[in-house]
């Protein structure tokens, strides 16, 4: 029998650290989710949690991180051939990760913390087009509420919408004016 070494044991942990995190959110707020409550919901123990984690906000912004380096693995080469954030590769990349992902994002949006998630996204956006100026600025950033603002209709209309579909969509409506004519 093969043991686990201990990144295997703390991935182990994380992963149901936030499966637990995400079924409980489901059925109680945020706030009223103790450590104890989530530890024995994951079945880990509470060093096995802060080993992890120093609070429970961090069960989502850890997994948000892991998610902005999925997109960044997917979308590198789209990056390097000088897509842009609102190209349909780009698009169609977010909404697929936003599809796999929609447990964390429903919760996500149950508590609140919509900000983490345009937080992330924004983070992304500004690192890897962002310049420094307002524009930029104000831009990518108003950008990823947009994205996020999109999800909550997508997810309540029950994915009717394929990721690639969605993108057209975003696409279509994001696109400079002067470019909506072609």
């Amino acid at each position: 029998m093969a043991t686990k070494t201990p990144n295997q044991s703390s991935e182990s942990a994380r992963e149901a650290i936030l499966e637990a995190l995400i079924e409980l959110t489901s059925e109680k707020a945020f706030s009223s989710i103790t450590i104890v409550e989530l530890c024995k919901a994951a079945g880990v123990s509470r060093m096995a949690f802060y080993r992890n984690y120093n609070v429970k906000e961090e069960v989502f912004s850890r997994r948000l991180d892991e998610l902005v380096k999925q997109y960044w693995d997917t979308t590198a080469a789209l990056v390097e051939r000088g897509d842009l954030w609102y190209d349909l590769g780009h698009l169609t990349a977010f909404f697929e990760i936003m599809y796999e992902n929609r447990k964390l994002v429903d919760s996500l949006f149950r508590c609140g913390f919509t900000w983490l998630l345009i937080q992330a996204i924004a983070g992304f956006l500004l690192d890897t087009w962002g310049n420094e100026t307002p524009e930029a600025t104000y831009l990518l950033t108003g950008f990823a509420g947009f994205l996020c603002s999109c999800y909550e209709p997508w997810a309540e209309g029950g994915f009717k919408e394929e990721p690639r579909q969605m993108a057209v969509l975003v696409n279509h409506f994001y696109r400079i004016p002067s470019e909506r004519g072609k």
